[in-house]
């Protein structure tokens, strides 16, 4: 169809509207930006006493054992944007309308208190260490992305009480003269200590505005639930060898392994979308250094088993609770023999 010029008169359309091709297309652009912006004040404060204490023995040159007691805390703050307006009066897209019931939602601080005994000592003739540490951390508050029973009005909320247990062990070695070990593991369990309600986007984005009522009724107790991003088992062990090339020149390799055990993305522990699975790595790197130029090659063979595992995932929390996956990198290969190959 024509347009209308800003005298009145009609354009003429430069290509039929049923051709499928249009060497000079003529578009006609109207309309008048607009926005609006309203300040809603507030003056709340969040504040905090945190102390640290540690205790250090040595029974002799080999060993050291501790123990520390650490407290923290992460501020409140404001739920910012239209999801953090709280206003009885909403028009029929969920905005806030304003009047004197208008606010802004808060969120309260976090804080933890981390307990940690551990000891550190060589092993064999100084040509091996260990390290070991168990801790707990207790949370208070914990702080998450919550989802609310109003529509588009999700935002950060607390978790009364949750506590993380685990071990950490560290040990390297000097295997001969030119391989060492190192080796990283840690265990944990964590877990929702109270009861506290939560609203799973995955199960309400369905119900809409006039629905909150359905959307309230779908609130689940996550008590027991283990906490987001921490998987039970991680191990990292490489083996590195280091020498001397006859020609002067400096060659290093690593081999290595890395375990990242099963975790849930959410405390919400939905199956259908937290659950990620556990996933093995495998490394090989070498290394040439040239010692007369000050220069260097790096080949790298990564994931060289081509796992396909998860590194994490996204579950939307305000709008129609889609997931997104973030894979961990994948070995490419097609029918040229060298695409395996990484040179930095």
């Amino acid at each position: 169809a024509a347009g209308v010029a800003a005298n009145g008169s009609n354009i003429a359309p430069v290509c039929e509207y049923t051709a499928t091709t249009c060497a000079t297309p003529l578009s006609l652009n109207q309309g008048l930006p607009y926005s609006y912006t309203r300040t809603v004040g507030g003056d709340k404060k969040w504040s905090d006493t945190n102390f640290r204490i540690n205790l250090d023995y040595s029974p002799n040159d080999t060993q050291l054992m501790y123990f520390s007691l650490t407290t923290g805390y992460r501020s409140g703050g404001y739920i910012l944007g239209v999801p953090g307006g709280k206003a009885s009066q909403r028009d029929e897209f969920g905005l806030p309308l304003g009047g004197a019931d208008l606010a802004l939602e808060t969120y309260d601080k976090e804080t933890i208190e981390a307990f940690e005994v551990g000891i550190k000592t060589d092993l064999l003739d100084g040509k091996a260490r260990a390290n070991i540490a168990v801790f707990t951390y207790d949370y208070d508050n914990l702080q998450f992305q919550a989802t609310d029973p109003d529509p588009y009005r999700g935002g950060v909320a607390n978790i009364p009480q949750s506590e993380m247990n685990g071990i950490e062990v560290e040990f390297t070695a000097l295997l001969s003269d030119s391989l060492t070990m190192d080796m990283n593991l840690a265990f944990l369990d964590s877990e929702v200590t109270s009861s506290y309600e939560v609203l799973d986007n995955v199960d309400v984005y369905q119900y809409f505005f006039g629905e909150e009522d359905l959307r309230y009724g779908l609130r689940e107790d996550v008590k027991g639930n283990k906490l987001a991003k921490s998987p039970e088992f991680t191990a990292d062990i490489n083996l590195t060898y280091e020498t001397t090339l006859a020609s002067g020149n400096e060659f290093s390799s690593i081999v290595q392994f890395i375990r990242r055990g099963d975790f849930e993305q959410r405390v919400s522990n939905n199956s259908l979308v937290d659950s990620i699975d556990a996933y093995n790595l495998f490394n090989v790197t070498a290394s040439i250094d040239f010692v007369s130029s000050n220069t260097g090659i790096d080949f790298m063979l990564l994931n060289i088993a081509d796992e396909d595992g998860i590194n994490s995932s996204m579950t939307d929390v305000f709008g129609v609770a889609e997931t997104g996956l973030e894979y961990i990198c994948l070995l490419y290969t097609s029918d040229a023999a060298d695409d395996s190959l990484r040179v930095d």
